[in-house]
């Protein structure tokens, strides 16, 4: 399978050199390759998790965790989170390790409105089983957290509701987030020409929990190679940093939440987005 990234308009040596370029020389460490998958390997840990604490009456405080473990040490080992609020990026995290098995990130945010968080993470291996033989080991995990703060109600938070008030709020932000990811998805679908019958959406937020629905006309093996190599595309143009047409390169913080489309006949797959200053992107990724 040929793997191809581009922002539309830009050949894929341009875009790939100007992005490694414009954030300087990277180890082979600061970076996510995917070689063919290891069948001797597993992830025994695999989490994300979100939980949220009052700090005051007009704030409360986001804690974001990120764990994985192997059951033996590798060559490398890498996780990646992003985390959205109601539906744009507050934040992400990454760091690498070599010849470790485990891996352990956490971050908080201080926040003073209501908001429905969404994180979703890429944990990773690259194994030498021999000299000159790589392979990896990859995993997906997720986390999504309602956080409501009101005057009149005490704080509360919940991941799925448990009665109507709460059902009523998570109406209301599942509702505001989509408006926002739908708009900017909606503008880059006719920045761009793309015809959506065309294609199989899904947002990467849901990706750990519906790969089987997004690939379900591929073999698990390339199901295994697309998921790998999407992630190391947007490890490289999108967590590094966005490159716009005109080459100037955008901080991710703020962008909505990816949009992945698979082409029907089986040809690309595509990333729209829309950065923080409102601007339509497409990523391409050729199958």
């Amino acid at each position: 399978m040929k793997i191809e990234w581009k922002h539309t308009a830009i050949i894929l040596v341009t875009a790939l050199l100007a992005a490694f370029f414009t954030f300087g020389s990277k180890s082979v460490e600061d970076t996510i390759i995917f070689f063919p998958i290891d069948p001797d390997l597993r992830f025994t840990t695999a989490d994300t998790n979100l939980r949220a604490k009052q700090k005051g009456t007009s704030h409360y405080q986001v804690n974001w965790k990120v764990e994985s473990t192997l059951a033996q040490p590798v060559y490398l080992r890498q996780d990646i989170s992003l985390l959205f609020r109601n539906g744009r990026l507050l934040g992400l995290i990454k760091d690498w390790k070599q010849d470790q098995a485990n891996l352990l990130q956490t971050k908080s945010f201080s926040e003073k409105e209501s908001g429905l968080f969404e994180s979703v993470s890429f944990h990773y291996g690259e194994v030498h089983p021999k000299e000159n033989t790589y392979t990896s080991v990859q995993k997906m995990s997720k986390d999504h957290l309602y956080a409501i703060l009101s005057l009149q109600k005490d704080f509360q938070t919940f991941h799925d509701p448990i009665n109507n008030e709460q059902k009523k709020w998570q109406h209301t932000l599942d509702k505001y987030t989509r408006s926002i990811v739908d708009t900017a998805y909606t503008d880059a679908l006719k920045q761009f020409g793309i015809l959506e019958n065309h294609y199989t959406a899904l947002p990467l937020t849901d990706l750990p929990n519906r790969t089987d629905e997004l690939l379900k006309s591929f073999p698990s093996a390339q199901r295994e190679e697309i998921i790998g190599k999407l992630w190391e595309g947007l490890y490289k143009n999108y967590l590094l940093g966005i490159q716009k047409e005109d080459g100037s390169i955008l901080n991710p913080i703020g962008s909505t939440i990816p949009i992945l489309l698979v082409a029907k006949n089986h040809t690309e797959l595509l990333i729209l987005l829309q950065t923080s200053d409102g601007t339509p992107i497409v990523l391409r990724q050729s199958i």
